[in-house]
């Protein structure tokens, strides 16, 4: 081979890696995906990406206990309004003093209402009123956690939920 052919040879080969970076920045730039963590994390056998949106969050979270100890607690999360009509899996988690209250085994589907909101009812029987509340929701395949201290007693009452 001469030096004409190696020149050649070379200038192709960098015009190449040249195009490809190009066009993998390109492909990169338009599939940016805006979020500030993600996380791994297990969940019934599967993965899915704990992921905190700009998009998502909950905004509020309203507990209500009627006294009884064997109807449960219904928590009504606050997503905004701008996820009405979609749907989301959500779980909560109760406990006091450290120790869980319930145990539930599956993710409820629900849909968002006009309000922006999501109600569920866990209804585990509670000798006690729980303190604290671990919400997790699977919106679009990504897990969102929220933990919510709550007061001891019966009635409404509203929390601003923390991501965890």
């Amino acid at each position: 081979m001469d030096d004409k052919n190696v020149l050649i040879i070379c200038v192709t080969i960098i015009i190449c890696v040249l195009l490809i970076a190009g066009t993998l920045l390109l492909i990169n730039k338009n599939n940016d995906v805006s979020f500030t963590k993600i996380i791994n994390s297990e969940s019934n056998d599967n993965k899915i990406n704990v992921l905190s949106e700009e998009d998502f969050n909950v905004n509020s979270v309203t507990f209500y206990s009627d006294g009884n100890p064997n109807t449960g607690e219904t928590a009504t999360v606050n997503v905004g309004k701008e996820h009405s009509g979609e749907t989301v899996d959500i779980i909560t988690l109760y406990s006091r003093d450290g120790s869980q209250m319930n145990y539930p085994s599956t993710y409820e589907t629900h849909t968002v209402d006009v309000d922006g909101n999501v109600m569920i009812t866990d209804y585990t029987p509670m000798p006690k009123y729980p303190d604290y509340c671990r919400i997790e929701i699977i919106y679009n395949g990504n897990k969102h956690v929220y933990e919510c201290d709550i007061a001891k007693h019966k009635g409404t009452q509203t929390a601003i939920p923390r991501e965890l």
